[in-house]
């Protein structure tokens, strides 16, 4: 089964870093665990108390 297209949107209150990231996964489980896997990568990781993050699955070309 080919994988399919996630968009996670990404917010912290009093963080100025916020945006959107485009996963490739087989489901929504495994987008969440590359996300924050991604996430833990950013140096404002550790500041991000108030995490919000939103995923939608999208067809076709971004």
């Amino acid at each position: 089964m080919p994988d399919r297209v996630y968009v996670a949107k990404y917010t912290s209150e009093g963080n100025v870093e916020n945006g959107e990231v485009v996963i490739e996964a087989k489901n929504i489980s495994e987008a969440q665990d590359k996300f924050f896997v991604w996430l833990k990568d950013k140096p404002l990781y550790q500041h991000m108390w108030r995490l919000n993050v939103e995923f939608r699955e999208v067809e076709g070309i971004i």
